[in-house]
C-alpha cells in the first residue's frame, strides 16, 4: 500500500484538522467527484493490492541487485584500462560512443542506476559496417 512505497507512510491526524484540510480542499476544487474519503485508523489494506505491490517490489528489488551485480562484473572494463590485444585472441569491435554510454550506465550509482539501458548492440553495430555488411 502508500506507505510501502519508497518514503511514504500513512499519518493519523486529528479529527480537527481532517475536517479543514476538507474544507479547504471544497473550498479550491468544489466539483470534485472523489469529495472527501475518510477510512477508521484500524483499516485493513485490500490483502490482493497487498500482494501485487509486493511482487512488484520483490522483481523491482531483484532487477536492483541484478543492475548492481553487473554494474560490479564489468567494473574493470568500465574503468577504461586498456586490454592487451593477443594474436591468438578473438577481439570485436565497438562503436566509441556506444561504449561510453555503456561505461556511464555501468558507473551509475544511487538515483542514477534506474538510467536508462544503453541502446542494443545489434543496433549500434550496423553503424560499423558498410552498405555491403562488411567492415
Amino acid at each position: 500500500m502508500p506507505e510501502q512505497a519508497p518514503g511514504a507512510r500513512r499519518s493519523l491526524v486529528p479529527e480537527s484538522l481532517w475536517l479543514f484540510f476538507c474544507e479547504t480542499a471544497n473550498s479550491v476544487k468544489p466539483d470534485d467527484p472523489l469529495d472527501c474519503s475518510t477510512f477508521p485508523s484500524d483499516s485493513q489494506p485490500c490483502a490482493q493490492c497487498s500482494m501485487e505491490l509486493t511482487e512488484v517490489a520483490c522483481l523491482e528489488n531483484n532487477l536492483r541487485q541484478f543492475k548492481l551485480k553487473q554494474h560490479q562484473n564489468h567494473d574493470k572494463l568500465a574503468s577504461g584500462k586498456s586490454i592487451a590485444l593477443n594474436p591468438l585472441c578473438r577481439f570485436y569491435l565497438l562503436p566509441s560512443s556506444w561504449l561510453s554510454k555503456w561505461k556511464n550506465y555501468i558507473t551509475a550509482s544511487g538515483k542514477n542506476t534506474s538510467s536508462e539501458d544503453p541502446e542494443t548492440l545489434n543496433s549500434v553495430i550496423d553503424l560499423l559496417k558498410c552498405e555491403k555488411g562488411k567492415l
